[in-house]
């Protein structure tokens, strides 16, 4: 009988005895077959592990396109990775993180937009700011994390930030940049740990945009 004709027949499942009854050269096909057996289930072990470190290590890739939730916890982990200790996130619309690092208190406002950022993104953090730092009675740094022209690969994206905004940055002390270049921070940082200090006094010092750390910073 061949094996075509085998397909079209509906076989009887075999009672569990028949199994002590074994054919010429049934053994040595049931030892080969569970030798590859182990071996997928080997290769499915290694599949999973590779998954899991690759999905780890392209989740940064967040903020170089999502928006909402997903871009603000890609900047607060971001953010750890280089000293930060997220204190809170965003509850009952405030700010969407505040970080402490070397007594400072940083408000962080994050947006991921189609289009460049807006002087109202800026007014946005400044309300945060005043009310934390009217609670705490202290000032905080604002810090203004913008996903500019998220939809756009990152050669292709316009100016982030407009003139104007970036005079209300300067004027207000507000540290703006974009999640792309707070990405390439975190790669630089990750290759010569050396930097961490340098980048760090970047985000607690700079009054206005922050200049440089461009994806073609990155060592890829």
């Amino acid at each position: 009988m061949t094996v075509r004709s085998k397909l079209f027949r509906q076989l009887p499942e075999p009672p569990g005895w028949v199994s002590a009854y074994q054919l010429p050269g049934e053994r040595k096909l049931r030892e080969a077959r569970e030798g590859v057996a182990a071996n997928i289930r080997a290769l499915e072990k290694d599949l999973s592990n590779l998954s899991d470190q690759l999905s780890a290590l392209t989740e940064p890739k967040l903020l170089l396109y999502a928006d909402g939730d997903a871009l603000e916890g890609a900047v607060r982990d971001a953010l750890c990775s280089i000293g930060f200790a997220i204190e809170s996130t965003a509850t009952d619309n405030r700010a969407d993180a505040v970080a402490i690092i070397n007594d400072t208190v940083c408000t962080i406002e994050v947006k991921g937009k189609k289009g460049s950022a807006a002087e109202r993104d800026a007014l946005q953090l400044l309300k945060w700011v005043g009310e934390i730092g009217h609670e705490r009675n202290l000032s905080p740094k604002g810090i203004l994390i913008i996903n500019a022209y998220k939809d756009d690969a990152p050669d292709k994206r316009s100016e982030a930030f407009p003139h104007q905004m970036r005079k209300t940055c300067e004027r207000y002390d507000i540290t703006a940049l974009t999640s792309l270049q707070l990405l390439a921070m975190v790669l630089i940082y990750q290759k010569d740990p050396t930097t961490l200090e340098h980048i760090q006094e970047i985000l607690l010092n700079t009054r206005g945009v922050v200049e440089g750390y461009e994806w073609t910073d990155i060592d890829t």
